[in-house]
């Protein structure tokens, strides 16, 4: 019986194994002086995240403070573009952009490919920005362990405390999609799913009562992500000489 069972269990892994696989993102070269469109939808409020003693002392909140998330990965992503040779044009996000940019790709025959119901707005911003080379910024979702795994969403700082002494750690959950525009297609982006432990910050006293310090060593650590992050990004797309063949 168990090695009928057993056997069963391998064809079944092995079928699984044996299925399609979908294609990776086909890579494109971007010529130097095009200009890059830049659409950021990362809200600009950081999560604080607490686990407790026990769940009664369990919180989720949010700050404002003066990080300028959004306009720090726009300026990374300008002063890393430029540096490459590549212009950039920062393209207002709303809501309504944001909901015509929803379900922008699908997977077709084994490939992701666009929507064919985006193709007109991306025709559109093309044209009128005449940009060759779009990325779309939006917070992803992850884990960080704060005694167990946590799901998490966008940024912000994640503590942990056991009668009054913890532990923080920052975490910065970010996805950068983007999409060429001449051809029209889409083409490797970089994601962001980094978290860290905060240097120097305070693990004593009351969690629910963060300083502006502490707060601001979560938002240097986070900073220090999206610089990694977005020199991934130019890697990836293909635009930093260094990562070509």
């Amino acid at each position: 019986m168990k090695k009928f069972f057993f056997g069963i269990l391998a064809l079944i892994v092995s079928g699984c194994a044996m299925g399609p696989k979908l294609q990776p993102l086909p890579v494109f070269n971007i010529e130097k002086n095009s200009r890059i469109g830049i659409i950021n939808f990362i809200p600009p409020n950081p999560k604080h995240i607490h686990i407790g003693t026990t769940v009664f002392n369990n919180f989720k909140k949010e700050y404002q403070v003066d990080w300028n998330i959004p306009g720090f990965i726009n300026g990374e992503t300008r002063r890393q573009a430029a540096r490459l040779g590549y212009k950039t044009v920062i393209i207002k996000p709303d809501e309504t952009l944001k909901a015509q940019l929803t379900d922008r790709t699908l997977v077709k025959e084994n490939r992701t490919v666009l929507n064919p119901s985006v193709s007109p707005l991306l025709s559109q911003l093309t044209e009128q920005y005449g940009i060759n080379l779009l990325f779309i910024f939006e917070p992803a979702e992850g884990g960080v362990v704060l005694h167990n795994v946590v799901r998490v969403e966008g940024h912000g700082l994640g503590t942990r405390s056991v009668l009054g002494m913890g532990y923080g750690k920052a975490f910065a959950m970010f996805d950068a999609d983007a999409v060429c525009l001449k051809p029209l297609s889409p083409t490797r982006g970089a994601l962001c799913l980094k978290d860290s432990p905060i240097p120097g910050f305070k693990v004593f006293g009351n969690m629910g009562k963060i300083s502006k310090e502490d707060k601001d060593k979560a938002g240097a650590v986070i900073k220090n992500f999206i610089m990694e992050w977005i020199s991934d990004l130019m890697k990836q797309s293909n635009l930093d000489a260094r990562s070509k063949r």
